[in-house]
Order: C-alpha cells, then structure tokens, then sequence
C-alpha cells in the first residue's frame, strides 16, 4: 500500500498572535468561550496548553494566561 504524504500546517486555534509595538509579536492565550459546557472546560485548558507548549517549541513568546 503506498502511503500518501498529507501537508499539514499549525494553526493555532486557542491562542492569538498580537503584533506589539517593537514591531514583534507574541501569542496570547484566548479566552474559554462563555457557552463553553462545563465538562469541556478542561479538555479546553489541556489543548490550550498543548498549543502553547508547541508554539514555544517552535520559539515563539506566549504569555501563559490571557490577560496576564
């Protein structure tokens, strides 16, 4: 069976790039969405925290909690 090569691109759903003064940019984490049902809340957070511990892997600067 021949394996079919699939391009795939990261596309961080739960953080925002924000384009600061400097000219640089940082990733800030989003907020859970307020319709979010409660048992979802911490599948949320560990995916949230996958996506940051990835886009720092590939060197970017993510604050760890939004507004903070």
């Amino acid at each position: 069976m021949k394996e079919i090569a699939m391009a795939s691109s990261f596309e961080p759903q739960f953080h925002k790039r924000v384009l600061r003064d400097k000219g640089d940019s940082i990733w800030v984490a989003l907020p859970q969405p307020r319709t979010l049902l409660p048992v979802k809340i911490t599948f949320y957070r560990r995916w949230q925290c996958e996506e940051r511990l990835k886009l720092e892997e590939l060197g970017e600067t993510v604050l760890k909690e939004f507004g903070g």
